[in-house]
């Protein structure tokens, strides 16, 4: 389910418009802040509890595990 929420852009699961990340648009975005806050909001709304994560150079990191 994370790498779902992850990939999907936002209206691609009609059912739920406001669902998914679009993490291929943060390729060459400075504001990594925005990024996790729609990571951590996303899987919250899934009701995953999120222990890490990070994005950095190496890429992202995510520990995160249903509540």
């Amino acid at each position: 389910n994370q790498a779902i929420l992850l990939i999907m852009q936002k209206g691609e699961l009609k059912e739920y418009p406001t669902v998914g990340c679009g993490l291929s648009d943060i390729i060459n975005d400075e504001n990594l802040t925005d990024w996790k806050a729609e990571i951590i909001a996303q899987l919250e709304e899934d009701g995953q509890r999120i222990k890490k994560l990070a994005i950095d150079n190496k890429g992202l990191t995510l520990e995160a595990n249903y509540k």
